[in-house]
């Protein structure tokens, strides 16, 4: 704006007396909830419910809990599929925090490395079907499509971290010359150390017989 230019400023905001929505006011009183007196409890552990958080995705919001709290008037400010879902789990990390037994959390650790290694086998045949690059369009200013820009596929660099995760990389897995060579050194000296291990026994032993002769 130029100067002297005696305009009036457009407030920002809410106009005065505007009455709020339905939904304006349910997002009130969840933020109030939220941000208030709850906000230390237990609750606040568990995300909100919302388009961007929701673990079902856009085409899984609103859940059934969602459309039944709409429905009945009521606010729903925290994620009830977390609450649900992942009961199970929640108790077994619990009873390791309890006990100190982390035994009970091998059933689950193995069902996620599963999971994992049905995603990493998914996402290689992804790769594997469209290659390491990707094509990205140019347009000119008037909007006229110029060509195509070769870029690196996006899903490359998760795949490959998922990869070192897993430890299935040539090096994790001892198949590099490098890898080779140093396994073969640890190799030689673990033997060397049994050795000595085994020398100094021979000498303690006979020791103790030099001892008992005494």
């Amino acid at each position: 704006m130029a100067r002297g230019d005696d305009t009036p400023k457009k407030k920002r905001g809410r106009p005065k007396g505007k009455p709020l929505s339905e939904a304006e006011q349910r997002q009130r009183e969840a933020a109030a909830w939220k941000n208030g007196r709850h906000s230390g409890k237990a609750l606040g552990m568990f995300r909100p419910c919302s388009p961007k958080q929701c673990p079902l995705g856009d085409e899984g919001f609103p859940c059934e809990a969602r459309r039944l709290a709409d429905a009945q008037g009521d606010t729903l400010e925290r994620c009830t599929v977390d609450l649900a879902l992942n009961s199970d789990a929640r108790a077994l990390y619990l009873e390791a925090l309890q006990t100190g037994d982390l035994g009970v959390l091998d059933d689950l650790t193995a069902r996620a490395l599963g999971g994992l290694a049905d995603l990493h086998a998914s996402e290689l045949q992804l790769l594997l079907r469209h290659g390491l690059t990707a094509h990205k369009p140019l347009y000119s200013k008037e909007g006229d499509h110029l060509g195509d820009e070769p870029i690196a596929n996006p899903a490359a660099k998760p795949f490959l971290e998922l990869t070192r995760v897993l430890g299935l990389t040539a090096t994790d897995q001892a198949l590099t010359r490098r890898s080779a060579g140093e396994r073969a050194r640890d190799v030689s000296v673990a033997g060397a150390l049994d050795w000595i291990a085994d020398v100094n026994a021979q000498a303690a032993e006979k020791a103790g017989g030099r001892k008992g002769e005494a």
